[in-house]
C-alpha cells in the first residue's frame, strides 16, 4: 500500500496540498471554514486561492472565469459569485469595526469590502456564492475575536450579518515558524477546521504535475533540499526556496527567461536565495556537456567514451545527466517517437530513478510518447517498484 504523504509533528498531524483539496470540499459541502497552517512558503496562500477561485465554484457549476473580483470597488450583478480576499497584515481592528453615529446613535460599522456590508452590494438574496479569502490572520491576534464572529456567529458590528452563501478560507503561520504569527486564540481554535500544510518534493511534483519546467523537475529530483526547502540554511532576512518562490521562478522559465543574460542570475538569487540559484545554476552548466547529445543517442556505440564520463555516480555526473533529462523533454515534446531511442541509451547509466524520472516527465511532455514501444516496455520492466 502507497505510503501517505501525511506525518506526525508533535501532537499535529500535517497534510500535502494534494491531500488538503478534499478535506476543504468536505469542509465547503458542511459550510465549515478552514484555516491552512504552517511555515511560509509552502504554498497555503496558493491553495487558499486556488480552491476559492476555481476548485469549488468549479464544484458547484460556476465557470471560473465569471467570478467578480471585487476588492477593488467591483461588485457582482444578479446571480454572480464573487471573491474578496483580505490580509491580516493590513488589517487593524477599526478597519473591521468602526464607531460610527447613525440616526443620532452610536453604531458599530463594518468594512464596506465584507460582502453585502452597504448598499453598493445588491441584497443578499439577488447574489451567487460568495468566497472570501483572509490571508495571515495570526499576524495580529487583535482580531482574532472578529474572525471568529465572522466565521462562526457570521456577524460583526451592530447590524451586519454575512450573507448564507459566503464561504472563508484563512491562512496563517505557526507561532513557531519564526514569521512574526502568533498562537490562535482558543475560542476562534473551536470555530474553524485547522489543516497543518507541509510541503514535499513528491507532492510538489505530482500537485503541480504538467506545469513544471523541465530543468525545476531536473533540480528537485536531484537534490530537493538544497533546491526546493532551503529556509534552514539562509541566514536571517535574506531570500530562500520554498514551494512558494520555486513555483514562481517555474513561471518565470516558463515565459523563456533566459539564464545566459548575465543579470538575470541576480533576479534568480532574490527570489530563492543562493543555495537554489546555485543548483539551478550548476544544472543548466551541465548542458554544456551535452552539445553531442543528439548523436549519442542515434549511435550510442561510437560515443562510449563520451558517455561513460556521464555514467559514474558522482555529483558532476548525475547532475549532468539530470540536466540531460530536462534537455530530452524538449525533444520528446517535438517528437513523441524519440522515446524508442532514449530510453536503450538511458539503460546505459544504470540509474533507475533517472529512466523513471524521465518516463514519468514523458508522460507530461507528451502524452503521445506513452504509446511507443520502448515506453510500454520501460513500465513494464518498471511496474512493480515505481508505477503501481
Amino acid at each position: 500500500m502507497a505510503k501517505s504523504n501525511r506525518e506526525h509533528e508533535g501532537f499535529q498531524i500535517t497534510v500535502s496540498l494534494s491531500e488538503a483539496e478534499p478535506m476543504i470540499q468536505q469542509c465547503f459541502d458542511q459550510g465549515l471554514p478552514v484555516v491552512l497552517a504552517g511555515p511560509p512558503a509552502m504554498g497555503k496562500t496558493d491553495l487558499m486561492r486556488r480552491m476559492l477561485t476555481k476548485v469549488l465554484p468549479e464544484s458547484i457549476g460556476v465557470d471560473p472565469s465569471s467570478i467578480v473580483h471585487t476588492r477593488g470597488g467591483v461588485r457582482p450583478k444578479i446571480g454572480q459569485a464573487s471573491y474578496v480576499e483580505f490580509n491580516g497584515n493590513n488589517m487593524d481592528p477599526e478597519d473591521w469595526v468602526y464607531p460610527a453615529f447613525l440616526d443620532g446613535g452610536l453604531n458599530h460599522q463594518v468594512t464596506t469590502s465584507l460582502p453585502c456590508s452597504d448598499d453598493t452590494w445588491l441584497p443578499p438574496k439577488d447574489l451567487g456564492h460568495i468566497f472570501v479569502g483572509v490571508e495571515e490572520i495570526g499576524k495580529k491576534p487583535e482580531n482574532l475575536k472578529y474572525y471568529a464572529q465572522l466565521f462562526n456567529e457570521r456577524a460583526l458590528g451592530s447590524s451586519y450579518e454575512v450573507p448564507t452563501q459566503a464561504y472563508f478560507i484563512a491562512t496563517t503561520n505557526n507561532s513557531d515558524d519564526n514569521a512574526g504569527s502568533f498562537h490562535m486564540t482558543s475560542d476562534f481554535i473551536s470555530r474553524v477546521v485547522i489543516l497543518q500544510i507541509r510541503n514535499s518534493a513528491e507532492d510538489f511534483l505530482n500537485y503541480h504535475r504538467g506545469d513544471l519546467h523541465p530543468l525545476i523537475v531536473s533540480c528537485i529530483k536531484f537534490n530537493p533540499e538544497k533546491f526546493l526547502f532551503t529556509q534552514k540554511d539562509a541566514d536571517i532576512g535574506e531570500p530562500f526556496a520554498g514551494p512558494r518562490t520555486i513555483w514562481k521562478l517555474n513561471g518565470l522559465l516558463n515565459k523563456g527567461l533566459d539564464l545566459d543574460f548575465k543579470p538575470n542570475e541576480a533576479l534568480v538569487y532574490g527570489m530563492v536565495g543562493t543555495g537554489a540559484t546555485s543548483q539551478l545554476y550548476t544544472m543548466y552548466r551541465c548542458f554544456i556537456n551535452l552539445t553531442n547529445l543528439d548523436n549519442w543517442i542515434e549511435d550510442p556505440e561510437s560515443h562510449m567514451d563520451e558517455i561513460g564520463e556521464l555514467v559514474g555516480f558522482n555529483t558532476a555526473g548525475l547532475k549532468t545527466q539530470y540536466a540531460m533529462v530536462a534537455m530530452l523533454m524538449k525533444k520528446v515534446e517535438r517528437d513523441p517517437t524519440i522515446v524508442n531511442k532514449v530510453f536503450p541509451f538511458l539503460e546505459l547509466f544504470n540509474n533507475e530513478e533517472l529512466e523513471v524520472t524521465f518516463g514519468h516527465m514523458v508522460s507530461v511532455a507528451n502524452p503521445k510518447a506513452t504509446k511507443e514501444p520502448e515506453y510500454i516496455k520501460h513500465v513494464a520492466k518498471h511496474a512493480n517498484d515505481f508505477y503501481f
